[in-house]
């Protein structure tokens, strides 16, 4: 399966998750469809995806703690988090922010509206993604001259004392 545009979906409705993910693999999305956050922490790590859209009302483990779990993990730490909720109260966008996720989308929604948050949040990690990669380009330049530097400065050392070593050996 080719990773690129993997979208790991966590809904506890089936009509909903049915159609959400029908409509976003009609639109060129890859997804891998869960019930709940207990499932989704489970498999997160053996898909990797690109980003993630979850409910927050769900049974076993909740969207904010899914979220609050799924942020501890080294290779979560950036991957883009959509709520995707019938709750609308400041209170409840609040928490949904606070948890981790980058964005909240209040059901029911255009889809159109869902295809362009997910499309800016992974053109955005793309952005960053070049962005870093042009960092250590950068650095693995830096840290080969500075590799370069560290070698030589040793040696200097070893020859200076070969040096000195030679010269009072001609002497005796």
């Amino acid at each position: 399966m080719k990773k690129e545009n993997l979208i790991l979906l966590v809904e506890d409705e089936p009509s909903i998750r049915r159609n959400v993910s029908e409509y976003l693999r009609l639109s060129g999305f890859q997804i891998i469809e869960t019930q709940n956050g207990e499932e989704a922490l489970l498999i997160a790590d053996t898909i990797k995806p690109d980003l993630i859209i979850s409910d927050i009302m769900m049974p076993k483990i909740n969207g904010y703690d899914f979220v609050k779990q799924l942020r501890k993990k080294a290779n979560f730490t950036s991957v883009p988090v959509i709520f995707m909720t019938a709750k609308s109260d400041m209170e409840s966008m609040r928490e949904g922010m606070n948890s981790g996720a980058d964005d909240y989308i209040v059901k029911p929604f255009p889809l159109p509206d869902l295809i362009l948050l997910i499309q800016r949040k992974l053109d955005r990690m793309q952005d960053l993604h070049k962005q870093i990669e042009a960092e250590m380009i950068k650095e693995g330049l830096n840290i080969g001259r500075l590799k370069t530097h560290e070698l030589n400065t040793p040696l200097h050392g070893i020859l200076g004392s070969a040096s000195l070593l030679l010269e009072t050996m001609k002497l005796n």
